[in-house]
């Protein structure tokens, strides 16, 4: 491990992916939450999870338009099979095993999707280390993540049920179940992506975001709440970005030629400067500086934005037909189970604490676990079966009123 958090390898894991293969008959037999699983995807209805897309990976062999008829035969077909990886899909308009029997196969729901990869934030970590798994050190950029995405799409579109996921290794998916964003539209899908993507380009780029002179109120809100905070605490204090050579040129490269030259020549001439104070010193000398100029855009935000805000691979969100791997499923490279996240302990949650294939064996031979609900997976699948518990509360909800409404519409025909 580095200074900074930034594994190469977990050595906590010491599993080969034979050893990971091997284990996954006895994890879908015993861990693997067949019922929490289907009760989520099914919404309470066979019809619906029969018209579900779900793929599966096996030995490297990818199997698409598998559907599952009932709890039973999802679980039959798990167990036996033991997937290396299971990828959830759409709901289309016919069962996806008649997928080349009909000429109108289409998707009609899917919830909206997020995933992001630690990868991506390789340029604005201060360690030259690339991150291959998620530590609690590395963490803090994830949570951040999802603490703003869930803002934005909780406050700007009004959704309510959303799931966060931790991959297994180095990434977060996002699951908007709400009965509304189910039925979305590709061209709404995208336009959702686009608002919320802020920070492009690649590694190399100077500035990856184009921000207004003044923020929108509502990167406002997370600006201000989420972001700057964080950025000022993990990075400039805890990472001590201003002290590395690499993202002192990077920062520098933000600001008026003026105030580079300035700060340059400053920090040269320190003897015990710290990341901090010319962190501030930036803030005091920017502010002086644009109180001269009209409209002047703050590249103070450009860099805590590109630091900080989350970075979207949006074209997993645009199109419904996409798929998205499993939650509970197994990570191949690491053996740990892909897990909810509890979006209140969010910024508490330890990746290297999640259960893996081993570690569940281990509990059945040291006190003999029997299931999920005597493990380590218990409090996992609880933060699942509460979350089905009110998506499908809301949807009988909404399916109820719909009804109420065409019913009225009927009697006024």
């Amino acid at each position: 491990m580095t200074d900074n958090g930034m594994d190469v390898e977990d050595e906590s894991l010491n599993l080969s992916p034979s050893e990971i293969k091997l284990s996954l008959d006895l994890y879908y037999k015993k861990f693997f939450p067949h019922q929490s699983m289907y009760n989520w995807l099914s919404y309470g209805d066979d019809e619906y999870l029969s018209r579900r897309e779900f793929s599966t990976t096996m030995d490297d062999i990818y199997i698409r338009y598998k559907t599952f008829s009932n709890v039973d035969g999802m679980k039959t077909d798990i167990i036996k099979s033991r997937p290396d990886k299971i990828d959830i899909g759409a709901v289309y308009n016919t069962s996806p095993a008649n997928h080349t029997k009909v000429s109108n196969f289409a998707p009609q729901e899917k919830e909206l999707v997020f995933d992001i990869d630690a990868t991506d934030y390789s340029d604005v970590f201060v360690s030259t280390e690339k991150t291959s798994f998620i530590t609690s050190l590395t963490w803090p950029l994830m949570s951040v993540a999802i603490q703003v995405l869930d803002d934005l799409l909780r406050n700007d579109f009004g959704f309510e049920h959303i799931m966060w996921v931790f991959s297994g290794r180095r990434g977060i998916h996002g699951w908007v179940c709400d009965r509304a964003a189910r039925q979305l539209p590709n061209s709404a899908r995208s336009a959702i992506a686009e608002y919320l993507q802020v920070v492009t380009g690649h590694d190399g780029s100077a500035n990856k975001v184009n921000l207004k002179n003044t923020l929108h109120p509502s990167l406002k809100r997370v600006y201000d709440n989420i972001l700057h905070p964080m950025f000022l605490q993990y990075f400039v204090e805890e990472q001590q970005l201003l002290m590395d050579p690499k993202h002192i040129e990077n920062i520098l490269k933000f600001f008026p030629e003026e105030i580079r030259n300035n700060a340059q020549e400053s920090w040269e001439g320190e003897k015990n400067g710290n990341s901090m104070d010319r962190w501030l010193s930036l803030e005091t000398t920017f502010k002086n500086y644009s109180a001269k100029k009209r409209n002047w855009k703050n590249p103070l935000h450009d860099i805590v934005f590109t630091y900080t805000y989350p970075r979207l691979d949006i074209n997993v969100s645009k199109q419904m037909n996409h798929l998205l791997k499993s939650p509970f499923v197994i990570h191949p490279g690491t053996g740990r189970v892909c897990v909810p996240i509890d979006i209140k302990n969010v910024t508490s949650f330890q990746p290297e604490k999640v259960p893996t294939v081993a570690t569940l064996r281990e509990e059945i031979d040291r006190k003999g676990a029997e299931n999920f609900s005597s493990s380590l997976m218990q409090p996992y699948v609880k933060i699942l079966d509460e979350f089905v518990k009110k998506t499908h509360l809301d949807d009988q909800r909404s399916k109820a009123a719909e009804r109420k409404l065409k019913s009225q519409s009927d009697l006024d025909f």
